[in-house]
């Protein structure tokens, strides 16, 4: 059975060395991304952002949301309506929502219950990935830099 929460994105070095000209900063990495919750994947097929920055964004409002300094976490994608939402339950669950806006309303394509831990996983296992893959590449931006530091950060001993 599939993972009901997951982090995608595709790391070819020629596109990640040579996105399209109004994404060509030398200090964030533009590449196509997208989360799935169950089987439901967005924002769509080939959509592409600037990850590092979303991954480090992502990763820092899922931890308020574990360490209960928010209510809920929102994941969102630059330049479109869609975005996950994240929010506890009474149980030990966390409810999982993709959501398309449209003006003032929502819309919801799919919504999953998940343990907090696998939200958690899948987010610093993406990261991991995404670290490994844009260093291999030879491409580092400050996106980069920051979000190996966040990751360093969760693996610190706690004194």
């Amino acid at each position: 059975m599939p993972s009901m929460f997951r982090v995608g994105f595709a790391l070819d070095p020629e596109i990640i060395r040579d996105p399209p000209p109004q994404y060509r900063n030398p200090r964030r990495v533009f590449c196509p991304v997208g989360i799935g919750v169950g089987s439901y994947v967005m924002p769509g097929p080939g959509w592409c952002d600037l990850t590092g920055v979303l991954l480090l964004e992502w990763c820092r409002a899922v931890w308020q949301l574990s360490a209960e300094e928010s209510r809920y976490a929102r994941l969102n994608f630059f330049d479109t309506p869609a975005q996950v939402w994240i929010r506890r339950t009474p149980s030990k669950w966390w409810k999982v929502s993709a959501i398309v806006r449209q003006g003032n309303q929502k819309r919801i394509e799919a919504e999953v219950l998940c343990l907090p831990e696998r939200v958690e996983a899948a987010l610093l296992s993406a990261a991991q990935r995404f670290l490994a893959g844009v260093r291999a590449a030879g491409v580092w931006g400050v996106d980069c830099e920051q979000l190996a530091e966040f990751v360093s950060e969760q693996f610190e001993p706690v004194a």
